[in-house]
């Protein structure tokens, strides 16, 4: 879809203990979008297999990427062999967003999100010819939507999008199509709307359970943020629980520390401290 590799590295046993509850070292990879200085992936490598989850089940859900064609973006995923939903038709007033899962390796879930107005900053307003942008939202389904957007909104981060979706097909979108869906989709970022979001849904009515997300399993894991020192950050993000620090010192990441951190309502993120 247009990322490329950067960089490969052993990542070490303690560091895969303390951040992933892993026994052993293990490999890590990062890759980016060319032009894009943020809205990356990593990579890292498990023993376990990929967790089991009814559709409605709170855990991390999808990483969301912008279309430039929807069409093509299906046509590419359908040609390697990646599950597609079918495209479904949100509106926002004057706004209609074009939204398809493709499901790849380890059940991963990566959503294409097509706007014609309204589309949030990437790299697709610099290069509109390309047909993918940068990673522009992490995305966790939810039991409780209420009980975790203060935590992110007393760090500073504001609601761009609190709505209740009912488009048609919706339940086909999420792999239900039998079912009426009701979702609320909530998106958090800063006061200028960059990416990377914090991207929320609840789906209303639906029987949904919780999981544990240690050790680290195939699939899509957590969100991680770059802070300027992770003793700061462990004092400011209280009182998400911020594990003991580890440090790191690879060809990805070179000369830092990192921290594994669970918010008040179980939502794993990753803290990284580098030089």
């Amino acid at each position: 879809f247009g990322f490329r590799q950067e960089t490969a590295a052993r990542l070490p046993v303690d560091a895969a203990r303390v951040l992933y509850g892993l026994d052993d070292a293990t490999d890590e990879q990062l890759i980016e979008m060319p032009g894009a200085d943020r809205g990356r992936i990593r990579l890292v490598a498990t023993p376990n297999p990929a967790r089991r989850f009814a559709p409605f089940d709170a855990r991390p859900f999808a990483i969301d990427l912008y279309s430039s064609d929807i069409e093509k973006s299906v046509a590419l995923a359908t040609e390697h062999g990646h599950h597609c939903s079918p495209v479904a038709d949100h509106q926002f007033g004057p706004v209609t967003i074009r939204e398809v899962e493709i499901t790849g390796p380890d059940a991963r879930i990566v959503t294409r999100l097509e706007m014609a107005i309204g589309r949030r900053s990437s790299v697709l307003d610099a290069e509109p010819d390309r047909l993918h942008s940068e990673v522009h939202a992490f995305v966790w389904s939810a039991c409780e939507l209420d009980k975790l957007l203060p935590y992110w909104e007393e760090r500073g981060l504001d609601k761009s999008i609190d709505a209740v979706l009912e488009t048609p097909g919706l339940g086909a979108l999420v792999g239900v199509p039998d079912e009426d869906v009701r979702m609320r989709l909530t998106v958090l970022a800063d006061g200028e709307g960059l990416p990377v979001r914090v991207e929320y849904v609840e789906f209303l009515g639906k029987p949904s359970e919780s999981h544990a997300s240690l050790p680290l399993a195939a699939g899509l894991h957590a969100p991680a943020f770059e802070v300027a020192s992770l003793d700061a950050a462990r004092a400011q993000l209280a009182p998400a629980e911020i594990g003991d620090g580890v440090a790191v010192d690879t060809e990805v990441h070179p000369g830092c520390r990192a921290a594994t951190a669970t918010t008040p309502g179980g939502q794993r993120f990753e803290l990284w401290e580098c030089g």
